[in-house]
């Protein structure tokens, strides 16, 4: 039936009408039982219904949701101390590249002293030969 056509009031009472007109087989075998329809319950009895078929927990399944708790913990606490023993490997790693470049910074440290120990001795072999170059390097040192 095309209702698009057809105003509100005229849709209502087609409606009506088809629904009064055609009982449904489970509510007149309901009704022949005593028992009330659905419609006919009110919003308690039906809550109430619902209700007492839910079902109450078992101990074995209340036992399998705490194993599988106790599972998931354990899960998260493996996954913590793997997420942590890679931070540790990192942090060593990084302590590890510090220390060889706080080496190499040393030993270039050490080429430069001897460097310069090297050129004091010379300079004062120099001044030991040649008392008058003293003079000339501070010449030459007074310019720069």
């Amino acid at each position: 039936m095309n209702c698009l056509g057809n105003s509100y009031e005229e849709a209502q009472s087609n409606y009506e009408g088809l629904a009064s007109g055609t009982p449904e087989p489970a509510s007149v075998s309901a009704e022949a039982s005593g028992m009330k329809t659905p419609k006919q319950n009110s919003l308690r009895e039906t809550l109430m219904m619902l209700r007492k078929n839910t079902k109450k927990q078992t101990a074995s399944s209340a036992a399998a949701r705490a194993a599988a708790c106790i599972e998931a913990e354990h899960n998260q606490s493996i996954k913590y101390m793997q997420k942590e023993e890679e931070r540790k490997e990192k942090q060593a790693e990084g302590d590890r590249k510090e220390q060889e470049l706080r080496m190499d910074l040393l030993r270039e440290k050490i080429k430069l002293t001897k460097a310069k120990t090297l050129m004091h001795e010379k300079l004062l072999e120099l001044m030991d030969k040649n008392p008058s170059s003293l003079s000339f390097l501070k010449n030459v040192l007074s310019d720069e």
